[in-house]
Order: structure tokens, then sequence, then C-alpha cells
């Protein structure tokens, strides 16, 4: 979640502004004015919950919750909806896109009735229906949708994002081993050194992550093999 945060930051020391977050958005199909007061944040607390990444510019609020090891919580993303539609806590917001971002694009575990957009309270029922997908899944309206969004997705538009005429050498770099690290954990060819090597390549982000009171699965095996990490960092200079 950090690292795509970050690729998707307009502020971010990527320092190319808006172009990767309009390229996303173009991708999904969503309408996003990518001006200069986009904010991307991490964790934003909001009642009870902390969604993975907010995106707001204007009358538009995008919240993606990446589960990559876990399914959603007991009415998680019933909860974000919720929010998303609060007047008192997003008064100017009339654009709402729900993304939840999973290996292979499933569905929701729990229950999710988000008004006519998306209801799998029939997957029981209709177990085809509710079953895995390949590709972008969008339910929705006109200003509220709810996408699955499968990883495959994030390989293709770092991969997309890497060849971006007259970005810098080193950006275009960090999105090619982004996709190709995410092309193996789909083909399930990762292991231990690869990971290692990955969160070597951008050790800023890795050092917050080892300071953080983060207690999910990834967090904890950052600071289970943080004295490799920095091996491998410092090997590489």
């Amino acid at each position: 979640s950090n690292i795509i945060a970050n690729l998707l930051d307009p502020g971010w020391k990527h320092g190319q502004g808006n172009i990767f977050l309009k390229k996303f958005c173009d991708r999904l199909g969503i309408e996003f004015e990518c001006a200069g007061n986009t904010t991307v944040v991490r964790e934003e607390a909001i009642t009870g919950r902390r969604p993975d990444i907010v995106i707001r510019n204007g009358s538009t609020l995008i919240v993606i919750e990446n589960k990559t090891g876990t399914c959603d919580h007991e009415e998680q993303l019933q909860d974000y909806w919720n929010w998303m539609c609060d007047k008192n806590k997003n008064p100017y917001v009339s654009n709402k896109i729900l993304i939840y971002l999973t290996k292979n694009g499933e569905h929701p575990r729990c229950d999710l009735d988000i008004e006519e957009i998306y209801n799998n309270s029939g997957r029981n029922e209709n177990p085809e229906e509710y079953k895995n997908v390949s590709s972008v899944t969008m339910k929705g309206k006109d200003n509220d949708k709810f996408i699955l969004l499968p990883y495959s997705e994030i390989r293709d538009w770092c991969a997309h994002c890497s060849i971006i005429s007259g970005i810098p050498e080193c950006v275009a770099d960090a999105f090619k081993q982004y996709a190709n690290f995410v092309e193996l954990w789909l083909n399930k060819e990762t292991d231990d050194v690869d990971i290692v090597e990955f969160c070597a390549q951008d050790f800023d982000t890795t050092h917050a992550i080892y300071l953080s009171d983060g207690e999910d699965n990834a967090t904890q095996w950052v600071k289970n093999n943080y004295a490799q990490i920095i091996k491998t960092y410092i090997a590489s200079k």
C-alpha cells in the first residue's frame, strides 16, 4: 500500500506530478480532476477504521482497500461507504469510488449492501456469479462505483507507466521493478530473497515501515528481515 500510494501521489518524490494518478484513473474509467490540490493519504483515520489509501480532489473521493493476505473484516467496506456518503464528513463529495484490491479480483467475503450499486448477499445462491475474476469488475452508476481490482491491473498500470515518454530513468526503473515483482508474486515465483531485494530498492519506504506500529503480516516480515534488507541495500551502493 505504501508503494502504490507513493506512486499515485502527485506530490511524492518521483517528481512527475499527476501523470501516474491520471493513467491509473483513465485505466479504470474514473473521471478525476488531477489538479494541484489532489491529496493521497495512507490509513486516514475515520470512525473506527483506517482505509489503506484515500485519494481526494474536489468533488471526487477514492478509497482503496488493499487485501492480499486477509479477507475484509465484518462491515469494513460498508463502514467505508457510509463514511464516504456522510455529508458532514465529506460535504463536497459527489463522486465516490470504492476500490477493493485483491490478488485475483475476489469479491468481499462479508455482505456488502451499497444502495443499488453492489450487493453480494446472493453469493451463496449464485456462487458462479461471485467467483474470483481475473480482470476489473465494476458495479455502479454514474457517480458511484464499487470496483473489484485484481493485482494484474496494478502490474499492467506499472508497466505502462514505465514507458511514459520523458520520465526519469530511475522512476521508469522503479515501475518496471514493481511490475516484475507483482508478476512473480502472481505466479507464485517469489521467495524471501526476491522480497529482500525489492525492499532494498526503496529503502526509505522500507525504513518507514520498520519504524511503524503496524501489526499486519507484511510489517512484521519487514521487521523480522530488516537486518538482511540493510545488508542488501548497502551492498547495492
